[in-house]
This record gives C-alpha cells, sequence and structure tokens, in this order.
C-alpha cells in the first residue's frame, strides 16, 4: 500500500487545486477593486452612468465570505437620484438586480435583501415613468407581481452542497487519470475512468435537484 502509485500525485494535484483557486480567487478580487476605483473616479468627473456601469461590474465580481462596498456605494447612489433623475435611477436600479442575480450559485443567492430592495424600487420607478398609470398602487402592483415571477426558485443547498462535491471529485479523478494514464495497467484505467464518468453524471444529478 506504501508503494501504491494511485497515491504519489495526490499532493501534486491538491496543490494545483489550491493554486487554481486562490489564483481565480485573487483575480475576482482585483477586478471587484479595479472597478470601485473606476466608479469612484466617474463620480469625481460627475459622470453618474458611468460610475453606476462600473459598481455594476464591481457587483458581478462576487467572492463569498467578503463584502463589497459597492453593493452599499451603488444603492446610496441610486436613492440619491431618484428624485432629480428616475430614469437614471431605474437603470441604475434593474443594472444592480441583474448584477446581484448574476451572483447566484449552488449555495443560494447573495443579497437577498438588497434584491428585494431593487425589485422594490424597480416597480416604484417603473410605474413612476408610466404615463398612463402613474404611481398608482396598481401600477406598483404589476410591476412588482412581474419581476417576482420571473425570480428563480431557491437553490436548495443540500444539493449544492453535493454538486460542489462531486465537482471537485469529477476534477480530481480527471487530474490522476491523465497522471497516471501511461504508467497503469488497463483495469486501474478503466477503474479511474469509470469512478470519474460516475462523478460527472452524479454532478449532472446534483445541478438539476439543486435548481
Amino acid at each position: 500500500m506504501r508503494n501504491d502509485p494511485l497515491r504519489r500525485p495526490l499532493p501534486a494535484i491538491l496543490l494545483l487545486l489550491t493554486l487554481f483557486f486562490v489564483s481565480s480567487a485573487a483575480r475576482i478580487a482585483w477586478i471587484a477593486h479595479q472597478q470601485n476605483r473606476l466608479a469612484h473616479d466617474a463620480l469625481l468627473r460627475h459622470d453618474t452612468r458611468r460610475a453606476i456601469i462600473h459598481f455594476e461590474r464591481s457587483i458581478h465580481a462576487w467572492l463569498p465570505f467578503l463584502s463589497n462596498p459597492a453593493c452599499t456605494e451603488l444603492p446610496r447612489l441610486l436613492h440619491r437620484i431618484e428624485r432629480e433623475r428616475p430614469e437614471l435611477a431605474l437603470e441604475g436600479w434593474r443594472r444592480l438586480r441583474g448584477a446581484i442575480k448574476s451572483t447566484r450559485n449552488i449555495f443560494g443567492q447573495p443579497n437577498r435583501t438588497l434584491l428585494a430592495e431593487a425589485n422594490r424600487h424597480i416597480a416604484r420607478l417603473a410605474a413612476r415613468t408610466d404615463k398612463e398609470h402613474r404611481m398608482t398602487p396598481q401600477a406598483i402592483e404589476r410591476e412588482l407581481t412581474g419581476l417576482l415571477a420571473r425570480e428563480p426558485r431557491d437553490v436548495n443547498r443540500f444539493w449544492g452542497v453535493v454538486q460542489f462535491l462531486l465537482l471537485l471529485a469529477w476534477v480530481g479523478l480527471g487530474c490522476r487519470l491523465i497522471w497516471l494514464w501511461p504508467r497503469q495497467a488497463l483495469h486501474r484505467r478503466m477503474r479511474l475512468l469509470a469512478a470519474a464518468v460516475g462523478c460527472w453524471i452524479g454532478w449532472l444529478g446534483a445541478l438539476y435537484l439543486a435548481g
């Protein structure tokens, strides 16, 4: 068992996976930082629309367990311009809503409170800019109902975790298979290949069940 060649590449595979995840996280964090800086530069030039776009891009660069200042600064900016520039504010809330929805992942929807706030503001501002039904309760309710109807169902967290673990297992088995393919007997290759295919099929099933 000590000289089992299947165990030899495991530390190298784990190191490669760790480096991949760390480098990806660093790149995403850098993108968010750069977009926030560009948004602040645009605000100094009084280019509100450009600032909204950069804040939106920053929110797209989402990382778990890390807060993004754009999630606070963009709503504050939109609150400030709602009275004077309602059409730009409506565009901004829609951009914010789209950015938040793009961060939905196997563990759920981040920033749910902010998403609900964006939905309320979009409904109210859309009704306000509707010339035929300006700011009527029926118009606001209709807009909000339409927004909520397009929301995807909640992610099942159990199957989300299963999906994540199966994905890691599939990647690890794939790396191991490529590493050992020329040096292994046929039955060991087939065993690894069958395990990798099983993880892939299981991942697809968990992806469907997670929603």
